[in-house]
């Protein structure tokens, strides 16, 4: 996914650095990416607690707007399993690396009266999901943070936000769902568009958090999960479908039920579009429709 999030930000303009621990795959990726990309080595699990690598890059590369919270790790395991030193090795790296370097960016965030964080958060941290109760505390801790921090240093011109990831086609994913062909089935059929995400779902989620195009958006985390977060279960073809009487006239009735949805004229009407209805109920108008007068 950072790869992803990083291709949108360079076919948008934008310089990126990118930052971790495995220089050889960094060089790789950022020869790929072009000219406005470089990469700084280097392990966020044991940043000082002074401001230093962020003044070294900032030296390097110019003022730093907008900073990516994406690195992560993942631990499938019972919870009576899981060791202590497992569990924070966890949170080290998902929340105590990604709130090191938010606390380095923001005063000259703040200073310049710009800026935007963004967290990479998980489907983890709004639903209860089994085995993974290490990654579910650490992406639950970025909800907190997200909020926390956009009320504080909002008012200053930052904005924080976060992205809730469903299922991306990634090397974290295939090892999750490795020997589970049953769980995999289990996401789809709980997936309204019946598919795994790709990297460029989320770059392109990224771009438009961290751009002018939602200069007014801040404290909010956006689920791009193929519609998983709104508690779709799978039905039949049968049972889903949605049957619409011909409209002949204005709407005397309308009757809505979980399949079917029914519309009944009163009187016959030679208007044909839909916004000159007579609505008899304003409860049940659809936007910008008149509840009063005829055609």
């Amino acid at each position: 996914m950072g790869l992803g999030i990083a291709k949108s930000f360079v076919q948008v303009g934008a310089k990126v650095v990118l930052v971790g621990r495995r220089e050889d795959v960094l060089r790789q990726v950022a020869k790929q990416l072009g000219k406005a990309a470089s990469y700084e080595a280097c392990d966020i699990t044991q940043l000082p607690e002074g401001d230093d690598f962020i003044r070294g890059l900032e030296k390097r590369v110019g003022a730093i707007s907008i900073l990516v919270n994406n690195a992560g790790i993942h631990l499938k395991k019972p919870a009576v399993q899981t060791t202590t030193a497992e569990f924070m090795a966890v949170f080290q790296t998902h929340v105590t690396a990604a709130f090191s370097l938010s606390r380095m960016v923001l005063p000259g965030m703040m200073k310049r009266k710009h800026g935007n964080i963004l967290f990479t958060a998980s489907m983890a941290s709004l639903f209860g999901i089994p085995l993974v109760s290490a990654y579910s505390a650490a992406k639950s801790a970025h909800l907190g943070l997200v909020r926390s921090l956009a009320t504080e240093v909002s008012p200053h011109g930052v904005r924080v936000n976060a992205i809730a990831p469903g299922w991306i086609q990634s090397d974290m994913m295939q090892r999750a769902l490795k020997g589970d062909p049953e769980r995999s089935e289990k996401i789809l059929s709980r997936t309204p568009m019946n598919s795994f995400g790709r990297a460029e779902d989320i770059g392109l989620a990224a771009t438009y958090l961290c751009s002018p195009a939602a200069k007014f958006v801040t404290g909010i985390v956006l689920p791009v999960d193929g519609g998983v977060s709104i508690g779709f279960q799978h039905q039949s073809a049968a049972r889903s479908k949605i049957a619409i009487r011909p409209l002949t006239g204005a709407v005397g009735m309308i009757l809505l039920s979980t399949t079917t949805i029914y519309i009944w004229t009163a009187r016959p009407s030679p208007c044909a579009r839909l916004n000159c209805l007579l609505f008899k109920s304003p409860r049940v108008r659809p936007p910008g429709i008149s509840t009063g007068g005829s055609c």
